[in-house]
């Protein structure tokens, strides 16, 4: 795991608005164009739409700067961007699964954890009722995706 993997994994995002964190974003280059990226480890809400609703999530989403709608980029660009978010998720994931999405000014690439790294997910830090049913509707997902079973879960919770 690189380190803005080990960023990301070791800080977990319930939220859309936790991805805006300043530890989750770094500059780089794509090709011949500077870009942004984000990379996060997302285990909440957004799971929800992909992959069998519920399964964690590794998520780079990476734009031109300064910043050029995706409308605007040529096939060059596409494909130089395209390339990077592949690298960002180099060694994790599940790559029997994936999803692409253009936003109005970045690619996004979701790749669903593997089963060893949801396991792995550190202990969320949860403060609030809506963050505690966020954890264990989390569970129950990949319970009911077949990722994990209770035999699974006991262990991670006797060995944590």
């Amino acid at each position: 795991m690189n380190i803005p993997q080990a960023i990301a994994f070791g800080s977990p995002c319930f939220d859309a608005e936790a991805t805006t964190r300043r530890r989750f974003g770094s500059a780089g280059r794509a090709g011949a164009w500077a870009v942004s990226i984000v990379l996060t480890a997302n285990v909440g809400l957004e799971c929800a739409a992909y992959f069998g609703g519920g399964r964690p999530l590794w998520h780079a989403s990476v734009a031109i700067q300064p910043t050029l709608p995706v409308r605007e980029w040529s096939h060059e660009q596409r494909a130089a961007v395209e390339r990077k978010a592949i690298e960002m998720l180099e060694g994790v994931g599940d790559r029997s699964a994936e999803h692409w999405q253009l936003g109005s000014r970045a690619l996004h690439y979701r790749r669903p954890m593997t089963v060893a790294e949801a396991l792995a997910l550190p202990p969320p830090v949860r403060t609030t009722p809506a963050e505690n049913r966020r954890a264990h509707a989390r569970m129950d997902a990949l319970e009911a995706a077949g990722i994990i079973n209770d035999a699974d879960v006991e262990e991670t919770r006797r060995t944590t």
